[in-house]
């Protein structure tokens, strides 16, 4: 009758130490996930570069594949692993009746894992076309502790029985030190990413800025605001924008600024006070326009009701109101129907007209010139068909360089 479970019964440190290593390098990964994720990549997917275009991570855990019954795929990766090496570490404890049920589970879940993985992978490959590279390390993690699992369940050979079953005295304090180090490297992982510069935020605050640098940051700022040198200058700029499409400053202005962004964009939401204040500032020299560049699949509804909310002239005041209720997996109808409504408009016209999908192809069309540039996240300012580059996208650059090509001081 136990048949079944002799299968899972024998204790095998090698396979166990493997596991419970894994899940604990599992834990670091989605730890680190967690992180990324607070600070919005800002740093690139494993936060200690620039963003990389081959890795998307923002726009996968933003998507709707980043929960499960309204809970963060972080949260259930924590969970997961934490089992997995409590598990693991729990065979070494207890009796072979016991061992063996704690066997079975773990088999079942880690298939469960796995499976769940391949599923998120396919999501990445064919639904996102974006990858996120902790979520392939996580994936990665777990196909391995599936491929040990399943060596496991393998019977071996009676010579071979009594070197794996062998139990060791010192199984207990090697799995301690283990938790210990993954305690400690978690620990110093949060305090160093917490105790960097906000998302959005200068790297070095005016206040905490040496005069001297100041002074020099005042004097020259040409010298660091500068135009991006991957994306080439676009002649004609104005074909993502039409006449009747919102715009705040000065028609008749020199200077044609656009600003493309997406209302579920961390980054873009930080950035968006800068622009209030750039554009105040150059009401007179310059015309400006917020343009939506779709990037998370959540964002189509925003972005359809932000062309709804332009025809009754609530355009920037739409743009204003997501931004402030920005929220992971995005904003569904009647959270847009709330927001209508406080902006003076009829909830009920108002979802009829963001249903009716008249936007779509303007919004892809969009997107896909966009692409064709080189351009392929958000936020982004153009200055006169000029990309801004990222490390220049503070009031005091954008101001020098809306002056410069204005012609004027």
């Amino acid at each position: 009758m136990n048949t079944p479970a002799l299968r899972f019964a024998p204790y095998r440190p090698l396979t166990d130490r493997l596991l419970y290593g894994l899940a604990l390098f599992g834990l670091l990964v989605v730890v680190h996930l967690w992180l990324q994720t607070e600070r919005g990549f800002d740093r690139g997917c494993l936060g200690f570069s620039a963003p990389d275009p081959t890795f998307d991570c923002e726009a996968v855990v933003q998507s709707d594949a980043g929960k499960v019954f309204g809970v963060s795929n972080v949260v259930w990766g924590l969970l997961f692993y934490v089992l997995v090496a409590w598990m693991s570490a729990a065979v070494v404890f207890v009796g072979d009746g016991w061992r063996a049920k704690i066997k079975q589970a773990r088999a079942v879940l880690l298939f469960f894992g796995f499976a769940y993985s391949a599923y998120l992978l396919y999501v990445q490959s064919v639904q996102i076309g974006e990858f996120c590279l902790l979520c392939l390390m996580s994936a990665l993690t777990v196909a391995a502790m599936f491929a040990v699992q399943v060596g496991e369940m393998v019977r071996l050979p009676a010579g071979l029985r009594g070197m794996v079953t062998r139990h060791r005295p010192g199984e207990p304090r090697l799995y301690a030190a283990l938790g210990i180090v993954l305690l400690l490297v978690a620990v110093a992982d949060v305090v160093y990413f917490k105790s960097l510069p906000a998302p959005g935020t200068p790297a070095v605050a005016a206040a905490e800025t040496p005069p001297a640098t100041a002074a020099a940051n005042t004097a020259r700022p040409g010298a660091e605001c500068r135009y991006s040198e991957e994306i080439p200058p676009v002649a004609d700029y104005d074909r993502f924008f039409s006449i009747g499409d919102p715009y705040q400053g000065n028609l008749e202005a020199p200077v044609t600024v656009i600003e493309f962004f997406d209302p579920n964009c961390p980054h873009c939401k930080a950035l968006h006070p800068v622009m209030k204040q750039v554009v105040e500032a150059n009401r007179e020299r310059a015309r400006f326009y917020l343009i939506p560049f779709v990037v998370f699949p959540q964002s189509m509804l925003q972005t359809e009701a932000l062309y709804v909310a332009a025809q009754e002239g609530k355009y920037f005041e739409m743009i204003d109101a997501q931004f402030a209720h920005q929220q992971q997996g995005g904003l569904d109808m009647n959270r847009l129907r709330t927001l209508a409504a406080g902006l003076g408009m009829d909830p009920d016209r108002f979802q009829a007209r963001v249903e009716r999908g008249m936007h779509l192809d303007q919004i892809r069309r969009i997107r896909e010139e966009l692409a064709a540039i080189g351009l392929r996240g958000v936020p982004a300012v153009m200055i006169n068909g000029r990309v801004v580059d990222p490390a220049a996208r503070s009031t005091t650059c954008l101001n020098h360089l809306i002056a410069s090509a204005a012609g004027t001081p």
